[in-house]
């Protein structure tokens, strides 16, 4: 009977955590800590493994505590990219203990500098008004700061700066155009994007059109005025040579 209860003591549970690794998973980093799975304090030992569509690698480790207990922690190891951002790694704990086995889930949180990107409002063409450039990215963490310049010379007077947007008050002129570039910093680097701006002058363009329209024009006169020299000689030749003809024959 003494025997049968020492038995029975004998057969502990497991305590069982998920933690993230010492530091954050960054994009570029290899074979980085993802997350540790312990069960802590069974007998007799657990089993614990990781369920994940994510590539890595599991490394067991053992411990044999004082009171003859069992303490495993498997560690997930992992090549960080943005694309495992959101995706899960599932600890799978089975003892004797359990009547179904023990599932913890862990979220994956990678973080990667931005990548950016200028877009532009519509119509711009000298005197048009509420022109803009808008600069997105879509880091991890979020952009921290937003710096415009542009690269042919300093920024126009008339631009203002609202964090992610570069806003042109009152109209356009063409001392607007030129190529702007924004860059974009969050906690992990800065990346820049850039995009060249042309202003258009509608009225030089009107007059542009019209000029080739007069050429145009004057070049299908010439063409007509060329096949009406050719026709009137070719009748004088096609007459003189009848006219010759009929004098050879009298």
């Amino acid at each position: 009977m003494q025997r049968t209860q020492e038995h029975i003591w004998s057969i502990v549970p497991p305590q069982v955590s998920v933690v993230p690794g010492p530091r954050a998973l960054l994009e570029g980093d290899r074979r980085a800590l993802a997350a540790t799975c312990t069960a802590t304090g069974s007998s007799p030992r657990a089993n614990v493994s990781w369920k994940t569509l994510v590539p890595g690698e599991q490394e067991e480790r053992v411990w044999i505590n004082a009171n003859n207990t069992v303490t495993i922690s498997n560690r997930y190891y992992l090549d960080p990219v943005r694309a495992m951002r959101g995706q899960t790694l599932d600890c799978i704990v089975t003892h004797s203990t359990f009547t179904k086995a023990a599932r913890l889930q862990h979220r994956l949180d990678v973080y990667y500098v931005p990548e950016v990107s200028v877009s532009a409002s519509e119509n711009w063409h000298v005197g048009a008004e509420g022109a803009e450039l808008e600069c997105a990215e879509n880091g991890n963490p979020p952009a921290t700061s937003f710096a415009w310049m542009r690269l042919d010379g300093s920024l126009p007077n008339n631009s203002v700066t609202q964090r992610n947007r570069l806003q042109f008050k009152g109209s356009l002129t063409l001392q607007d155009a030129g190529i702007y570039v924004c860059d974009v910093t969050n906690k992990i680097g800065t990346r820049s994007a850039q995009l060249e701006v042309r202003v258009t002058d509608e009225n030089s363009s009107s007059v542009n059109m019209l000029s080739m329209s007069f050429v145009a024009i004057g070049a299908v006169g010439l063409v007509l005025l060329i096949i009406l020299v050719i026709s009137v000689i070719a009748v004088n030749r096609y007459h003189r040579k009848k006219t010759e003809d009929m004098v050879y024959k009298l």
